[in-house]
């Protein structure tokens, strides 16, 4: 059977080689998986806002599949302890101004 990667968050993801070439490109795709969240007013310090924000359950993630995988945050990963199928990028790859160009790897 063929094994399926999908890239679930708003953005592409790119895998780099070593010579941060792109080896693979994941386009974002129609759906988004999100966790809820609810963020309330706890007060303020100093003159500053302070919230408190609590994460609910993740949404929009088809069930699983045998042999399909799904690319999505660490936030959805981590409220979906019990999906073998969810992955996130890893050994992520910075250019000379700190932002993100892509990763070396997905975890699982």
């Amino acid at each position: 059977m063929k094994e399926t990667i999908l890239n679930r968050v708003p953005h592409p993801v790119y895998i780099l080689g070593e010579n941060n070439e792109v080896i693979k490109t994941f386009h974002k795709s129609n759906g988004m998986a999100r966790v809820a969240q609810i963020t309330k007013s706890i007060g303020e310090i100093g003159g500053i806002p302070i919230t408190n924000t609590v994460f609910g359950k993740a949404d929009k993630l088809p069930t699983h599949k045998k042999g399909v995988y799904y690319i999505v945050s660490n936030l959805v990963k981590t409220a979906l302890p019990e999906r073998a199928d969810l992955l996130t990028p890893s050994n992520m790859v910075r250019d000379d101004t700190g932002m993100i160009i892509g990763c070396r790897s997905l975890d699982l």
